[in-house]
């Protein structure tokens, strides 16, 4: 297998744990930070798609080789991540040989509060169908983003519905 696990910074967050495991892929040498989920912050779940959270920098960016995430921070309505960010792959040998184009540095990714998670569909239409939703409360708030995409020069716009008692939007 190409990963290891080096090191993992964790929230409690609406009485869920969240964490953000390093993740070292041993053939490219690179460390990426990815997302994990736990109820009781010993046992941790990662996401099916298993791809980074905050990716690498793009090719001959500062952060382009490694990046390793920081403890989260909530804050002014946001939820903050510092990371340390480097150009140059996992081990002394690549920063030796970066030399003076070695390059580090801190960076700050922010998310909205509750914005851990989302779905995309892409450039194409898509559909999202969830097992049935059981709580208790009368109301399920649900945080949608309506957009338009087109193809072959149809216009596709975003729709939300609900089964059971209906969905208000």
């Amino acid at each position: 297998m190409d990963l290891q696990f080096y090191g993992m910074p964790a929230l409690l967050y609406e009485g869920i744990y969240l964490g953000f495991p390093w993740v070292f892929r041993t053939n490219s040498l690179t460390m990426e930070s990815h997302f994990s989920y736990s109820r009781d912050g010993r046992e941790f779940q990662r996401l099916p798609d298993r791809g980074p959270y905050i990716p690498l920098g793009a090719n001959g960016t500062w952060d382009d080789g490694c990046v390793y995430v920081r403890q989260p921070l909530v804050h002014d309505g946001k939820i903050w991540f510092y990371y340390l960010g480097v150009n140059w792959r996992h081990g002394v040998e690549d920063l030796l040989a970066e030399g003076e184009n070695a390059e580090a540095a801190v960076g700050l990714a922010t998310l909205p509060l509750d914005g851990f998670v989302s779905l995309d569909a892409g450039p194409n239409p898509g559909t999202v169908t969830t097992r049935p939703l059981i709580f208790e409360g009368n109301r399920l708030l649900v945080s949608f983003e309506d957009s338009q995409k087109g193809s072959a020069g149809v216009d596709h716009h975003s729709s939300l519905r609900g089964g059971g008692a209906g969905l208000r939007r």
